[in-house]
């Protein structure tokens, strides 16, 4: 999927099947511009990608903000995609009284 980085919204997406271990895709007549480029499954048919359990990945990663520059035909995109975890510790009391919370993302289709 390519999502606009400013709205959030969903431009263009394509759906795969896996061949030897890869996905090889193609998102055809998309205008020139800047996006996040999002991959991941749908497993539970939520028509949400990347929930808890389901495999995502983004290009280049998603520890950096950069995004893809489409300004004509572009090959080479590459990139990985694992399974979405939660790593919850027990409730650990911190001095403010508070408690550590880590949340995973959700990607919207």
């Amino acid at each position: 999927m390519l999502f606009d980085p400013v709205t959030g919204d969903n431009l263009y997406e394509t759906q795969l099947s896996a061949s030897n271990g890869t996905y090889q895709y193609s998102i055809p007549n998309v205008l020139a511009g800047s996006y996040n480029l999002v991959a991941g499954t749908d497993y539970n048919n939520d028509f949400f990608i990347c929930d808890l359990a389901e495999a995502c990945g983004n290009y280049p990663n998603s520890d950096s903000d950069k995004l893809l520059d489409v300004n004509g035909d572009i090959s080479g995109v590459d990139f990985g995609v694992g399974l979405e975890s939660v790593i919850r510790s027990q409730s650990v009391e911190m001095s403010s009284g508070g408690y550590k919370r880590f949340s995973g993302k959700r990607v919207g289709r």
